[in-house]
């Protein structure tokens, strides 16, 4: 009477203990752990690489977008904004990852380097905010290969750049040369100044640099001249010199020729949007120089654009008479330019296209800018497709001279007060000279702007 129930219990004893099949549910089981790490590695290498790509695309949107911030009136109908959408496009096209960068994902504004925070409503922009995306809001998540298997169908990936623009430190308050800085002997650099020459800088004895106070020397090849590099330290007792030396490339772009026949045709306009604000009278004085109708300081209009036609013989160049304060003027000529003794400029811009050695010459204690301990305002600017040359105990206050050729500036420089020289040519400096950076009160009618990520 029990042999139905023994059957159906050696049977159901069977079934328990039958491992066949076994394998293959482990088998799915591993499979299916194999799928979702691989997966996993998988999916997570190629999020990453789309982040990566995400950002390299903000970042040189960003830039992009800065550059016309900082060149507006080389941009043509471009703005920040076009300029930021076109170069991500090109760099992550839309048939193939979708919208990366919408409008509405670019900021401009002020970057506030210390609290690192962007100003959208400052009046002076000067930094661009780029967010690049791959998600559902914009409807183009980055989609995953074996993720999916398991539910995990897409990534949500965005990347965040800022780039803002600013004036590169030597222009601000330095020498740029494109060939040599040479520096004689007993010449003091102090407060940040720079000093770069891009053929190299060469010194003799007794120098001083303080760079524990931001003082640098720079050039391409930093080694000195007998380890074939370009600094050539010939005396002794440079002090700070080797501390201060680094390597840089860099070009005095503001001396090129094309930039300063640009800077001429904007200076020459009075309605020039970046024209110092003492130009105050909207007309152009012209005088043509003659023999009969030589120079004079009463040719001058104040608060004005002068352009000076020179002549021939006695009219080929301008003299400024010594102990005479030029100021809230604009003076462009096709001659050299002489300042007599004891002359001072004080919001004052010269600008010859004579290709002079002397385009510009300075007898003793003249003086560039208002002497007013690096206040922004008062400062001289001189531009000139030639060469300077200033004799000793000459003063810069806050002031800039930008040159095609070569510039020497003799003993007695008294440029703590603010500085900034660039030359296409050398840059020579005899003894005895004291030079310092400004702090920002130079006072500059063209600026050289590097653009630089901050965030």
């Amino acid at each position: 009477m029990f042999a139905p129930f023994n059957r159906f219990t050696r049977a159901l004893h069977s079934f328990r203990d039958d491992e066949r099949g076994v394998g293959s549910t482990f088998a799915i089981f591993m499979a299916l752990i194999c799928i979702g790490v691989g997966g996993l590695a998988i999916d997570t290498s190629n999020a990453w690489q789309t982040r990566q790509h995400l950002q390299t695309t903000a970042d040189a949107a960003a830039q992009a977008g800065a550059l016309i911030l900082a060149y507006p009136s080389e941009s043509g109908t471009q703005t920040p904004y076009s300029e930021a959408l076109e170069l991500a496009s090109v760099n992550m096209p839309s048939e193939r990852y979708g919208t990366v960068l919408r409008q509405e994902d670019i900021v401009v504004g002020r970057w506030d380097v210390n609290a690192r925070v962007m100003d959208t409503g400052s009046a002076f922009p000067n930094a661009v905010q780029v967010t690049t995306r791959m998600d559902d809001t914009n409807g183009n998540p980055a989609k995953t290969f074996l993720l999916k298997l398991i539910g995990f169908n897409y990534w949500r990936i965005s990347t965040v750049a800022v780039a803002m623009y600013d004036v590169a430190n030597c222009h601000k308050d330095g020498l740029v040369a494109g060939g040599i800085v040479d520096l004689t002997s007993n010449n003091g650099f102090y407060s940040g100044m720079c000093v770069h020459g891009q053929q190299g800088v060469e010194m003799n004895s007794n120098n001083f640099f303080d760079y524990e106070d931001g003082v640098r020397i720079s050039m391409p090849n930093p080694a000195s001249v007998a380890d074939g590099g370009m600094f050539d330290v010939k005396g002794n007792g440079n002090i700070g010199a080797w501390e201060s030396v680094g390597e840089r490339y860099m070009e005095p772009l503001l001396a090129k020729e094309d930039a300063i026949r640009a800077l001429i045709a904007d200076l020459s306009n009075p309605l020039y949007e970046g024209r110092p604000d003492y130009i105050l009278v909207p007309v152009v004085n012209r005088q043509t120089l003659s023999n009969a109708n030589r120079f004079s300081m009463a040719m001058l209009v104040p608060n004005a654009v002068n352009i000076l036609t020179c002549g021939n013989g006695q009219a080929s160049k301008i003299s400024i008479p010594g102990d005479t304060t030029v100021s809230d003027m604009i003076i462009i000529a096709d001659c050299p330019i002489e300042f007599g003794q004891g002359s001072s400029i004080e919001n004052g811009v010269f600008v010859t296209t004579s290709r002079d050695a002397n385009a510009f010459k300075g007898a003793n204690n003249v003086r560039l800018g208002l002497a007013d301990d690096c206040t922004p305002g008062g400062g001289a600017q001189f531009v000139t497709l030639g060469g300077v040359n200033f004799a000793s105990a000459m003063e810069y206050h806050g002031s800039q001279v930008i040159a095609n050729g070569s510039v020497h500036l003799a003993a007695g420089v008294q440029g703590l007060a603010g500085i900034s020289v660039q030359a296409l040519g050398n840059i020579s400096v005899t003894a005895n000279n004291v030079m310092g950076a400004c702090s920002g009160g130079v006072d500059t009618v063209a600026d050289q702007y590097v653009v630089r990520l901050v965030y």
